[in-house]
Formats: C-alpha cells, sequence, structure tokens
C-alpha cells in the first residue's frame, strides 16, 4: 500500500470498531465545533480535506466559498461532489494570495507530515495566506500521549527519530514545536482542547469495563477532566486554534 492510501481514512471510512469510531467521531467534531469561528461569509481552506469529513460543520458556519487541499485526486473528487473548491497540492505550497483567507482547517493532516522542515513550510504558508486575524484550526498527534499512552509505541521508536517519525506515514509531535511555529509565524495560541486520554494506568480498567463502556464513558468523560487541564499534551488527538497577528 502506498503513502497515498495509508493517510486517506477518516471516521467516515474506519470499521474495525463501531464503538471505538463513535467515540473517535464525536470527540473530533466536538473539539471543531468548539474551536472553528462563525464566518461573515468568507473563505475557508481546508487542508487535508479528505473525502471533505467536516463538510457540514463547515457549512454551519457560515463560510461562503470552501476550498480543499489534499494529494489525492481521488478523495478531491469526493470533496468537490460535496461542494469544495478544490486544489490538488501538498499543504506546504498552497494556490492562494497573501492575506486572502479567513480561516484555515486542518485535520489529522499534521501527523502525516512526517519531516519537520515540511510541517514548518505548512505554518509559513498558513501565516502567508491568512488575513490579519485569521484562525488556524488544526490537530497533532502528542508525543507525550504517546509515551504514557496505551497505543503499542516503544519509547526506543517514539526518541529514534529528530522528526517525530514512527513508521514510513506518521509522525508524532510536541507542543514545543507548535510553540515555535507559533512565534516564528505571528500566530498566537487562543485555544487548546485534548481528547483521547487512553493512557497506560487504565489498562486493567479497560479490561475491566470492557469495551463499550471505555469508548463509550471512560474517554468522554476524561476527555470533560483533563482535556482544558494541565493535562492536555497527554492526550492522544490534541486540537489547536491559533490566531494570526
Amino acid at each position: 500500500m502506498d503513502f497515498e492510501a495509508k493517510i486517506g481514512t477518516t471516521y467516515l471510512d474506519y470499521g474495525d470498531s463501531y464503538i471505538y469510531n463513535s467515540y473517535h467521531r464525536y470527540s473530533h467534531e466536538k473539539a471543531v465545533l468548539k474551536l472553528l469561528p462563525v464566518s461573515k461569509g468568507g473563505i475557508i481552506a481546508e487542508l487535508g480535506c479528505a473525502g471533505g469529513t467536516y463538510w457540514n460543520i463547515i457549512k454551519s458556519k457560515n463560510y461562503e466559498v470552501v476550498y480543499g487541499i489534499d494529494i489525492s485526486k481521488e478523495r478531491l473528487e469526493k470533496a468537490k461532489a460535496k461542494g469544495y473548491v478544490t486544489f490538488n497540492n501538498p499543504a506546504q505550497n498552497l494556490s492562494f494570495e497573501e492575506n486572502s483567507i479567513e480561516t484555515i482547517l486542518s485535520i489529522d493532516m499534521l501527523v502525516h507530515v512526517i519531516k519537520k522542515n515540511d510541517r514548518e513550510d505548512v505554518f509559513k504558508e498558513a501565516s502567508r495566506v491568512l488575513k490579519k486575524d485569521g484562525n488556524f484550526v488544526f490537530s497533532i498527534p502528542s508525543k507525550k500521549a504517546y509515551l504514557y499512552g496505551d497505543y503499542g509505541v516503544s519509547k526506543e521508536i517514539i526518541f529514534s527519530n529528530p522528526d517525530g517519525i514512527i513508521n514510513d506515514y506518521c509522525c508524532l509531535i510536541d507542543f514545543d514545536e507548535i510553540n515555535d511555529y507559533s512565534n516564528k509565524y505571528g500566530f498566537r495560541i487562543t485555544k487548546i482542547i485534548s481528547t483521547q486520554f487512553d493512557l497506560k494506568i487504565l489498562k486493567l480498567l479497560k479490561r475491566i469495563t470492557k469495551e463499550y463502556l471505555h469508548f463509550g464513558f471512560t474517554l468522554p468523560l476524561l476527555d470533560i477532566i483533563l482535556g482544558k487541564s494541565f493535562m492536555k499534551p497527554y492526550g492522544k488527538a490534541v486540537f489547536f486554534k491559533l490566531q494570526k497577528i
């Protein structure tokens, strides 16, 4: 399976666990709904839009024009059918004029930008095309979450690569990296929401309560308790809202 195929799935495609997939969808949609600002009828660009997973949420926020950027022509066809204006290019090379976009959304994409210099270019491009006070809403896979989480990734693998690469199509990102890019490219972090606190210390509890209680009750409750606390770096999926200053 090639790189493009490996990174193409979203919760619309998952089929291995209905209970997990329901929680994954719930946690992601809840975070995006909270962070994505309401528009006055402007332009939003979704980086790594896939087949248009967040189309309904985007339109509920009153965006007039929705650009979809993805490296897969096949997925872009699905997004185009929903109403996206599509662009087949990587997120670190956007085809937009400076100061022309109101909001940028990018969910579960940076995890697949596996080189740090490419990730930095994404932030550089986002800063270039966003209007002043425009917002960049995105998610990352937190490195600390994988260190202390029950995801089957060893410490040796996590620390083996300076780019955070853990396999041939995924990387882990720490908060310091986001802080560095934000400071360098004129962003202010305005909000962070963390989800999926599937920590190793919960492994026994997961066995006792079974899957439907773990994903249907325990993790959603931990999202509420820990998602906005000092424990943010320990959530597997972390959502940021940055404002261009």
